[in-house]
């Protein structure tokens, strides 16, 4: 029987394994004689005719990036019925038969293989590439054929294995024939390493890729995703909506900073996630440092007032961080640097309680002089208020003309009775009326030297006042004739 040609060139061999976007064969390269691996998508069902030239151009964008983390595009082409590409053979299990056979990787381990996934998923970035499907299945061992060594050897020792990313970009392409991706098999699969804004139905981009390296991290050290359930759209509304259970929670080993590091990842927000870059960086910091301190995204934390004695202090300005969304639960706290929060690297952490102790220590002179100075001002401030309340008060006001009837004799008074008659406050007079007579309706005797004022009224009405009318009052006069005090 003669073996399919694709292109007249490569020859079908035998397949090597079948997903949701299509089957993967290994092939012989007819005319370079060498082996490779051939990747069918079948483009049945498919609504856009033009379906052919777009997969056309999109392989030769993929073959474009190179890495080493990344799965060399020999070739690619299509016809009515599917698309092909070929791409270079990798003799070694992939990520997911790894862990279903040895069990979950240890962090030492783990750390490393992730890291230089992250650094082939960075190099498609900047060439404007996103592999939107990055799962265990996708990520491939590929051991060199007279290599020999554990695991641990491989992945330690570039020349001897490399961790490769498959299938890059495949899963937009398969969208954009209308197939589809939710067969039975690899539904929940596929769901369980999605990020939100793509399980939503949104556009994805760079950081919907970091999200899908978070899911395969929880994979790598836990055995399994963050989210399953036991439908893919169940899984997919977790991806969309709910908050995963922090790797700290479940695994108690883990190093502070990886547990950090995958739960800002793993943040529904896309514009706060790391990039790929940064997150290589972190994994090789935490690789060779364990008990690094975790790297924070303080940014979208709610305000928090800082205790009396540290409102003070005077901090070194750090670089602001963009605001946005809140931390993700379990995600480690520390010391408020927030130009840590994208570069990757340690730091230490703040101590403003013993800086303000040193403080208080040699300056604190200063610090209650302070205290005294802003006494000293409150209280100058109060009694400016109470004297010009007081000399407001003290200003005579117009008060209301009042007219007297004395049926006392006009001499040196002996028996002095006044009568008030009726009051009105129809024409304010500038100048209170005042007698030569001892008695007056409201205030106490005077002296007949001294004049004598009449009751300050608040504000003159145009109301009348009511009439008042007083009893005789009937005085006995001391020797020399002057009025009763």
């Amino acid at each position: 029987m003669t073996a399919e040609l694709l292109a007249g060139r490569y020859e079908l061999v035998s397949p090597v394994g079948k997903g949701a976007t299509g089957q993967v064969w290994r092939g012989l390269d007819t005319l370079l004689e060498r082996q490779v691996a051939i990747k069918l998508v079948d483009f049945e069902g498919a609504r856009d005719p033009a379906m052919a030239e777009r997969f056309r151009r999109e392989g030769i964008a993929i073959a474009g990036v190179r890495h080493d983390a990344i799965v060399q595009i020999f070739d690619t082409g299509a016809d009515d019925r599917r698309g092909w590409l070929v791409m270079e053979y990798l003799n070694g299990p992939n990520l997911n038969k790894i862990v279903q056979d040895a069990g979950p990787l240890t962090y030492e381990i783990g750390m490393p293989l992730l890291a230089r996934v992250a650094d082939g998923l960075q190099a498609a970035h900047d060439a404007g590439v996103t592999h939107r499907d990055v799962k265990p299945a996708n990520i491939v061992l590929d051991a060199a054929p007279d290599a020999a060594g554990t695991l641990p050897d491989l992945i330690a020792h570039p020349e001897l294995g490399r961790p490769v990313l498959v299938d890059f970009g495949i899963a937009r392409l398969v969208d954009q024939a209308g197939t589809q991706l939710t067969r039975p098999a690899t539904a929940i699969g596929t769901a369980a390493y999605m990020s939100p804004e793509q399980a939503r139905g949104l556009a994805t981009g760079p950081a919907s890729d970091v999200y899908s390296l978070a899911c395969v991290a929880y994979h790598t050290f836990l055995g399994r995703p963050p989210f399953t359930a036991t439908s893919s759209v169940a899984v997919a509304h977790a991806q969309a909506y709910d908050t995963p259970v922090p790797l700290a929670e479940l695994s108690p080993d883990i190093p502070p900073a990886l547990n950090s590091l995958v739960s800002r990842m793993l943040l529904k927000d896309a514009g706060q996630r790391p990039s790929a870059h940064e997150v290589a960086a972190e994994l090789r910091a935490i690789a060779n440092d364990p008990g690094m301190a975790p790297t924070a995204m303080l940014a979208g934390l709610p305000p928090q007032a800082l205790p009396p004695e540290a409102a003070t202090a005077v901090l070194v300005p750090q670089a602001a961080v963009a605001p946005t969304a809140t931390l993700a639960e379990g995600m480690d706290v520390v010391a408020p640097v927030a130009a840590a929060a994208t570069t990757g690297q340690p730091y230490p952490a703040l101590t403003p309680v013993e800086e303000d102790t040193e403080k208080r220590a040699s300056g604190g002179g200063f610090h209650n002089a302070g205290r005294w100075l802003v006494g000293l001002l409150v209280l100058g401030l109060v009694a400016a208020l109470v004297y010009t309340w007081t000399a407001r008060a003290s200003d005579p006001r117009p008060a209301p003309t009042v007219t007297m009837f004395t049926t006392a004799p006009q001499t040196t008074a002996s028996q002095t009775t006044t009568q008030a008659t009726h009051s009105t406050a129809t024409q304010p007079t500038t100048t209170a009326p005042t007698t030569s007579a001892a008695t007056q309706t409201t205030a106490p005797p005077a002296t007949t030297s001294q004049p004598t004022e009449a009751p300050t009224t608040a504000a003159p009405t145009t109301t009348e006042a009511p009439a008042t009318t007083a009893p005789p009052a009937t005085t006995e006069p001391p020797a020399g004739g002057s009025p009763a005090r």
